[in-house]
């Protein structure tokens, strides 16, 4: 029976070692993880690394040809002088437009108006016929006239509206 003693006390030996051993497994695993998702990273901080330093290459390789361009009196890059066609053209525009806005307001400031609205307000408008002086005439030249002088219409012309008889 010290055999089978010697089993039971090794059995539970197996059981705590087995134990510590799925624990080590499981941190190695997390551990591995850890080290995955940091080389990944580096990874991309790598790439993004040398894809900036190819651009400040490329950047000061620009920068270089622009100085000899402005060395030999050309324009710095073949875009700038039309950028700067642009700008300038956008500046006139402004200047034109504010200028343009300057001689409007003191033109509307020197007029005066020629009447006023039935609300009150100012209103440099004309006038519109609304109505007319008939001469000491008889109707139908009346309506003859105020057409001729003044563009009148002559109510219905020559058809006046239907009326049904009583």
């Amino acid at each position: 029976s010290r055999l089978s003693k010697q089993v039971a006390d090794n059995k539970e030996d197996a059981a705590s070692v087995n134990e510590s051993l799925r624990d080590f497994k499981g941190k190695i695993k997390q551990t591995n993880r850890k080290l995955m998702g940091t080389v990944s990273e580096l990874s991309l901080y790598r790439a993004t690394a040398m894809q900036l330093k190819q651009e400040k290459e490329d950047l000061e390789f620009m920068l270089r040809q622009a100085n000899e361009r402005l060395g030999r009196g050309e324009p710095p890059t073949l875009d700038s002088e039309a950028e700067w066609q642009a700008i300038e053209t956008k500046r006139a525009d402004r200047t034109e437009s504010r200028l343009a806005d300057a001689r409007r307001a003191e033109l509307e400031s020197s007029l005066v108006p020629a009447t006023t609205t039935n609300d009150g307000r100012p209103s440099f408008a004309p006038r519109r016929v609304d109505h007319y002086d008939p001469p000491e005439d008889d109707v139908e030249d009346i309506l003859t006239s105020a057409t001729v002088r003044f563009g009148l219409p002559r109510p219905y012309g020559g058809h006046a509206p239907f009326r049904p008889s009583d």
